[in-house]
């Protein structure tokens, strides 16, 4: 049998020091989100929140650069940054086996894994 650990993803958010990364991450630390990591990246089009401490779940997490690689290889992306960064990680995302999750509505791909956020929102 698998352990509860095993069935949890590998999580990367794009945009991590955006207002939009902020409030993601408050979100999923106060749900207790089950994930197994959450790596925080950069939007990768301005060097604004490169390098950046933010927190997760009382803890201090580094705001690292886009990772193509390390996307490729995430189950879950949750983009919270517009532009040329969101783009990039989801042609990174492509490569591998993972789900995006829209909030700033990029434009993908025709096929790319992606859920709309704003799609979802029933006004």
């Amino acid at each position: 049998m698998m352990s509860e650990t095993a069935r949890r993803p590998d999580v990367v958010l794009v945009g991590a020091g955006t207002l939009l990364g902020k409030d993601l991450r408050r979100e999923l630390a106060e749900r207790r989100f089950p994930l197994r990591d959450i790596t925080m990246m950069a939007t990768g089009g301005t060097p604004d929140d490169q390098g950046q401490i933010v927190e997760y779940a009382g803890e201090p997490r580094l705001v690292n650069e886009l990772d193509e690689d390390l996307i490729s290889r995430a189950d879950l992306l949750f983009l919270a940054a517009p532009g040329p960064g969101a783009r990039q990680a989801l042609a990174a995302l492509r490569r591998g086996r993972g789900v995006a999750v829209d909030l700033v509505d990029v434009d993908p791909a025709p096929g790319d894994p992606v859920v709309h956020m704003l799609s979802l929102i029933h006004i």
